[in-house]
């Protein structure tokens, strides 16, 4: 009797053992790996006005795009008008397509000149800064001789023919004695000019 009673025993813990082992394989499955997509290099983009520059993460320099400035072309026109039959030299340096430019006035005056092309509609517009010698002016006056200088301005604005290669304009020179109150003013010049584009 003993022994039918360890065998049934053993019969049930092996059942038992047996059916934990396998709801354990149905329930708690091994997890398979899941497939992760590779990480992306990180890429770095630096620009400026004149290159392109691309580079991975471990730094090799890939090729340099270069982006050259479109060239300016530069045109000088000169001109010239007299004061009291001395004579005033004016130059510009204009943009062919257009823009801001920059100038001088020489001898009997001397300044600079800046001022905006408009090559859609031709139009050209100009000031000038400067100083002139009084009595070349015809100004005179016992406080100031020939080596004192008068501030000066002048303005004009006029037309570009790039076909006749010429630049009409109409000019107003101003010259401010100092011992004049409130910025007063004479006008000794005011001339329809015409420069020769070189």
């Amino acid at each position: 009797m003993i022994e039918l009673i360890k065998g049934i025993v053993t019969g049930i813990v092996s059942f038992f053992t047996a059916g934990v082992i396998t709801i354990a394989g149905v329930i708690s499955p091994s997890p398979t790996p899941i497939s992760m997509p590779p990480t992306p290099m990180p890429v770095t983009i630096s620009t400026s006005t004149a290159e392109v520059s691309v580079q991975n993460e471990i730094g090799t320099n890939l090729p340099t795009i270069t982006q050259s400035p479109a060239p300016i072309t530069l045109l000088t026109a000169r001109g010239q008008f007299s004061i009291r039959d001395k004579n005033v030299d004016i130059e510009l340096s204009i943009p062919e397509n257009g823009g801001k430019f920059t100038g001088s006035v020489k001898e009997l005056c001397n300044g600079i000149i800046e001022g905006i092309y408009q090559k859609e509609s031709n139009a050209i517009t100009g000031t000038a800064k400067g100083s002139c010698i009084p009595k070349s002016v015809g100004l005179f006056h016992p406080d100031y001789d020939d080596n004192s200088y008068f501030r000066s301005s002048g303005e004009f604005s006029g037309e570009v023919s790039i076909a006749e290669k010429i630049i009409r304009v109409k000019f107003k020179g101003r010259v401010y004695p100092p011992y004049f109150n409130n910025g007063g003013y004479i006008t000794v010049a005011e001339r329809n000019l015409t420069l020769n584009i070189q």
